[in-house]
């Protein structure tokens, strides 16, 4: 369905739509503060990875740097499609210092994108569900909507689990680690 047919069908929808996007692209882009964290991750960056909490972790961190100082600008960008990492990539790069410049234009971009591509998807999803409903009714589409999820936590649970003992392996293990 071409753009101009769907705003014949609905126009109320898609100005719905435009205005999600124009918020959730300046929420992404300044409103979840990511120059706050990378001026924090420049200024006190070194003292917060030193800390006794984050020197549990500091393997983990070591390698977030690493990778930012590796990838730079494509990590900030792709940092912006998950929660995590989206509140922790800009300390990341204050704490890596990576120009500024690089960093706000990757972020902008990623925001953008980001912002754009889930209002989008939820958009559709929410047009497909509308199609289905009709069909089935709202119960089967509960039912199928279960379904979807139930498999979806199946297959989350397998992957994360190895082995057919039931218990994931640890690298910690040297015994475990060399029977799997």
């Amino acid at each position: 369905m071409s753009g101009t047919s769907l705003a014949r069908c609905c126009p109320a929808r898609l100005l719905e739509l435009a205005n999600s996007i124009r918020g959730v692209h300046s929420d992404q882009v300044a409103g979840e503060c990511p120059l706050v964290g990378y001026e924090m991750g420049r200024r006190m960056g070194a003292r917060v990875i030193g800390s006794r909490f984050l020197r549990r972790i500091s393997g983990t961190v070591d390698k977030a740097v690493a990778t930012l100082h590796a990838r730079g600008a494509i990590a900030v960008l792709l940092g912006r499609f998950t929660a995590v990492l989206r509140a922790l990539v800009p300390a990341l790069a204050g704490t890596a210092k990576m120009p500024y410049r690089t960093f706000v234009l990757h972020n902008a971009i990623g925001g953008t994108v980001c912002g754009i591509g889930y209002c989008l998807l939820g958009y559709l999803a929410g047009s497909a569900y509308a199609v289905v409903e009709r069909q089935v009714g709202t119960g089967s589409a509960i039912g199928l909507a279960a379904l979807v999820a139930a498999l979806l936590a199946v297959w989350a649970v397998r992957r994360h689990w190895r082995g057919g003992s039931g218990s994931p392996v640890l690298a910690d293990d040297p015994e475990r680690s060399a029977r799997s």
